[in-house]
């Protein structure tokens, strides 16, 4: 089993999960959950679930509010912000390139 991981009974659990896993039942003890994040009135949260049927764990997701992002829509959402943030402050050519690797 790699460090970035560890077991809860049959499941392997990522690292960043803190689901105590095997005090629910059915498909809610499927589910990883990480440490909730909170900025102003907005919830962000990592999150991943184990397919039922055939055991394999789905990609994680973040949890911006309501919307849900793929780790590649989450990693978008940073550099535009960021770049916005640049904007703002006057530090443009880092945000540039950044957003010009996407």
């Amino acid at each position: 089993m790699s460090s970035d991981s560890h077991d809860h009974g049959s499941e392997t659990c990522p690292a960043w999960c803190r689901v105590a896993h095997g005090e629910h039942r059915g498909e809610d003890d499927l589910v990883h959950l990480g440490g909730a994040l909170q900025v102003r009135q907005t919830v962000l949260l990592l999150s991943s679930s184990v397919d039922p049927d055939t055991g394999v764990q789905n990609d994680p997701v973040v949890h911006v509010g309501g919307e849900e992002y793929a780790l590649y829509e989450a990693e978008a959402l940073i550099d535009a912000l960021t770049h916005l943030v640049d904007e703002g402050t006057g530090r443009t050519q880092l945000s540039r390139r950044r957003l010009k690797a996407l």
